[in-house]
């Protein structure tokens, strides 16, 4: 599984389902920060879904001491966060 793809596939599809303007998944940079992302325009409800969405799909769970925006930054850590996380609760990859 490419845990930054699928990253990028929770974020379209959460930007997408309010824009009329449609963005492309290759429109996501992996390194630019979400939220100054002038493509994506995450918000805070944005933000809680992506968190949501993110513990559905890698089957971790995110506890609220690593609610920190460095652990969401971009993709990139996002995936890096994903992957410590299912060391951790000794998750497989689906």
């Amino acid at each position: 599984m490419n845990i930054n793809l699928e990253i990028k596939k929770i974020i379209t599809d959460l930007v997408n389902k309010d824009r009329e303007d449609k963005i492309d998944i290759k429109s996501i940079d992996e390194n630019e920060e979400i939220s100054k992302s002038t493509i994506i325009q995450m918000d805070s409800i944005k933000a809680i879904k992506l968190i949501v969405e993110v513990e559905k799909k890698f089957n971790i769970t995110v506890p609220d001491d690593d609610l920190d925006l460095n652990n969401f930054k971009s993709v990139d850590s996002i995936s890096n966060y994903v992957i410590t996380r299912m060391k951790i609760e000794n998750v497989k990859e689906k």
